[in-house]
């Protein structure tokens, strides 16, 4: 008797644990996994470097399995830069303007030394 109590008991918990991964994952966990996973390949795939340290949208949700949409809205948080040129999203994790490709200085350290 005790021992489908106990066989009760367990499934129970099982189930729970289970209901709760599924409700989890469908909600804030999804977001979290995804952004995690965006993050990661910006900082495997990119560097602090003019010509590889932004990367549009489009790229990032081929590259990571995501939709566009999807891929945005993971891009979104204090720990990615987003860059918007000509009405097309760049992301980086690195800086929030792209590196002039001449002389490696951002706009902004450029026009900090001509204002001096």
């Amino acid at each position: 008797m005790w021992e489908k109590i106990f066989i009760g008991v367990v499934i129970s918990v099982i189930g729970g644990v289970i209901l709760a991964f599924v409700l989890w994952f469908g909600g804030g966990g999804r977001a979290w996994w995804e952004h995690r996973k965006v993050y990661n390949w910006l900082k495997n795939n990119t560097s602090d470097t003019p010509e590889n340290s932004h990367v549009n949208t489009i790229k990032i949700a081929q590259k990571t399995g995501l939709s566009e949409d999807r891929a945005r809205k993971a891009c979104i948080s204090p720990k990615i830069y987003r860059y918007l040129y000509n009405n097309e999203e760049f992301w980086s994790i690195w800086r929030e303007e792209p590196q002039s490709i001449h002389t490696g200085k951002s706009v902004e350290e450029i026009l900090k030394e001509i204002s001096l």
